[in-house]
C-alpha cells in the first residue's frame, strides 16, 4: 500500500507542477494583452487628438475616464472571487476587453472614445488582483513574491513587446487598426484560456498548497460579512500597503497616459525613436521585478520576516525611484533622462508583486479574493485622479514644459512621503504569529 501511494505521489506531482506553470503563462500573457489594451492610448495619444480634435484637458479625462469604474469593479468583482470561480471571472473579463478594442475602431467623437474607456476600465480593473488570487491557489507562501512577480511582469513585458508594433501599426496603418489587432490578440487568448487552464488544485483532485485552511466549502465562504474583514481593512499594516499602491499607481497612470506626449512635445522625440524608447521602461520594470523577488523570496526564507524581506526592499527601492522621476524632468539630455525613467522603472517595479504578497500573508485563503480586490480598490483611485488633474497643471501651465514639469512633481512628492510613512509603520507578523483578524476567524471556524 506504501509502495502505491508512493507510485501515484509522482505523477501528482507532476500533474501540479505542469498546472501551475500552465497557470503563470496564462496569466503572465493576460497582463501582456491587458496593458497593451492600457498602453495604446498613450501611444495613439497624438494622432487621436488630432483625428478627434481634442485638446490636452480632453485627452486628460479621456485617460481618466478609464478609471471611472475601474476601482469599483476591482472591489466587486473581488468579493465575488471569493464566492465564483476565478476562471470564470477571468473569462467574462477579457472578453469584453476583446469587445471593446472592435468597438472602438468606429468611434467618432470624444464622448465614444471616453464610453470605450469607462467600459474597458470596468473590465480591466479586477484583472491583477483576480491574477494574483488564482495564482495564489497553486503557491506555497515562500514562492508568492517570485510567482506573483512573473504574474507582474506580463502588464509589464505588454507595453515592452506591444510598443514597437503598435507604434508602427498607429503610424503607418492607423490607430485604429492597432485597437483591431488587439481585438483579435484576445479572441485567441480566451479560446485557449477555456480549453487548457484549471481553476485550482482541488478542481483536478490534487492537494492545495495552502492546506486545510483553503476551505473550498461554499457556505462557509457567504457566511463572511464584511465587518469581519474590517479589523484587517483598518490595520495599520493594511492601510499602509494600500497608501504605497495609490501612490505608485498615480507614477503608473503618468507613465501611461502622459509620458508618450511628454516625450514627443518637450522632448521632440520622433516617432522612430519613440519606437525605440517607450518600451523600455516596461522592459526595465519586468527584469527588475523578476531578479528582485526572486531576492525577496530567497531572503523570505533565510529570515522568515515579511518586514526585512519584502517592506525594507519595497521602501528603499522606491526612494530610489523617487531621486530618478526628478532627474527624468530635470536634466536637459534626453538621453540621460530616458536612461532615469527606465532605472526608475526597474526600481519600482517590485512594488505590486510584493505588496500583494505582504497581504495574501496576512489574511486567510478564503477572504484573500476579497482583500486584494480591496487594496486595488484603493491603488486605482490614483488613476482615476492622476491623468486628470495632471492633464490640468499641464493645461494651466504658462508653456507646456511648466506644466509637465510640475505635474511630475507633485508625483516625486506624494511618493516620497508615502515612502517614508510606509518603511516606518509596516511590521507584518511572521509565520506562525497571526494577526488578531486571522486568530479570530480561524477561532470562528
Amino acid at each position: 500500500m506504501a509502495t502505491s501511494g508512493a507510485s501515484s505521489a509522482g505523477p501528482k506531482r507532476r500533474s501540479f507542477r505542469f498546472y501551475k506553470w500552465l497557470t503563470i503563462i496564462f496569466l503572465f500573457c493576460l497582463g501582456v494583452i491587458n496593458f497593451a489594451d492600457k498602453t495604446i492610448i498613450g501611444f495613439a495619444a497624438v494622432p487621436i487628438m488630432t483625428d478627434l480634435g481634442l485638446s490636452h484637458e480632453q485627452f486628460g479625462m479621456v485617460g481618466s475616464a478609464f478609471f471611472w469604474l475601474f476601482s469599483i469593479s476591482a472591489l466587486v468583482v473581488g468579493r465575488m472571487s471569493d464566492r465564483f470561480s476565478t476562471k470564470s471571472l477571468l473569462t467574462g473579463m477579457a472578453s469584453i476587453w476583446a469587445a471593446v478594442q472592435f468597438i472602438t475602431v468606429f468611434i467618432g467623437s470624444f464622448g465614444q472614445l471616453v464610453a470605450t474607456r469607462v467600459i474597458l476600465g470596468m473590465a480591466e480593473g479586477p484583472s491583477y488582483n483576480l491574477s494574483i488570487h488564482h495564482t495564489a491557489k497553486w503557491l506555497p507562501q515562500s514562492q508568492r513574491g517570485l510567482g506573483f512577480s512573473l504574474v507582474t511582469i506580463g502588464s509589464a513585458l505588454g507595453p515592452a513587446l506591444a510598443a514597437p508594433v503598435l507604434i508602427y501599426v498607429i503610424y503607418h496603418a492607423g490607430w485604429r487598426d492597432a485597437f483591431l489587432m488587439l481585438g483579435i490578440v484576445g479572441l485567441i487568448w480566451i479560446a485557449a484560456w477555456l480549453w487548457l487552464a484549471k481553476d485550482s488544485p482541488e478542481s483536478i483532485g490534487l492537494e492545495s498548497p495552502e492546506g486545510a485552511t483553503a476551505s473550498s466549502d461554499a457556505s462557509q465562504r457567504r457566511s463572511i460579512a464584511w465587518r469581519d474583514l474590517m479589523p484587517a481593512i483598518f490595520s495599520r499594516d493594511f492601510v499602509l500597503v494600500a497608501l504605497h499602491g495609490f501612490t505608485s499607481y498615480w507614477g503608473l497612470a503618468l507613465l501611461i497616459v502622459w509620458v508618450p506626449s511628454y516625450l514627443e512635445e518637450v522632448r521632440q522625440i520622433s516617432h522612430h525613436q519613440a519606437m525605440m524608447y517607450l518600451g523600455l521602461p516596461w522592459l526595465s520594470g519586468a527584469i527588475g521585478s523578476l531578479v528582485v523577488c526572486a531576492f525577496a523570496d530567497r531572503l523570505f526564507k533565510k529570515t522568515q520576516s515579511s518586514r526585512i524581506s519584502r517592506v525594507y526592499i519595497m521602501g528603499i527601492l522606491g526612494l530610489v525611484a523617487q531621486v530618478l522621476w526628478y532627474l527624468f524632468i530635470g536634466v536637459p539630455s534626453t538621453g540621460v533622462a530616458i536612461t532615469a525613467l527606465v532605472l526608475a522603472s526597474a526600481a519600482s517595479s517590485c512594488g505590486y508583486p510584493l505588496g500583494s504578497a505582504i497581504v495574501s500573508d496576512m489574511v486567510l485563503p478564503e477572504h484573500r479574493g476579497t482583500m486584494l480586490g480591496v487594496l486595488m480598490f484603493f491603488s486605482t483611485l490614483a488613476g482615476l485622479i492622476a491623468p486628470a488633474v495632471s492633464g490640468h497643471i499641464i493645461q494651466s501651465a504658462a508653456t507646456l514644459s511648466a506644466g509637465y514639469y510640475n505635474a511630475f512633481i507633485v508625483l516625486i512628492g506624494i511618493n516620497v512621503v508615502t515612502l517614508v510613512l510606509f518603511l516606518i509603520g509596516v511590521r507584518p507578523p511572521k509565520p506562525g504569529n497571526m494577526p488578531q483578524y486571522v486568530a479570530k476567524m480561524q477561532n470562528r471556524a
